[in-house]
């Protein structure tokens, strides 16, 4: 089991690379579209990581992926 300083460096890394998302996501009208089509946080997750993110499903969970400031 990893040990509690491992862990928050993992929580700070994988928000980190979320903030990153985000601001990927805002430029890329292709994958805000299909952001917008993902039934759940395992896709967006899957999205991410195709984009070059590593994100914590855990993470986008508690993300809500309505702030992510997609373009209507």
């Amino acid at each position: 089991m990893p040990n509690y300083k491992s862990r928050v460096l993992n929580h700070i890394m994988s928000s980190e690379q979320l903030e990153a998302f985000v601001a990927h996501v805002s430029k890329d009208e292709a994958l805000q579209v299909a952001i917008k089509n993902a039934t759940s946080n395992e896709e967006v997750a899957a999205l991410a990581k195709q984009a070059g993110f590593v994100i914590n499903i855990e993470d986008l969970a508690n993300e809500d992926i309505s702030e992510l400031e997609l373009e209507e």
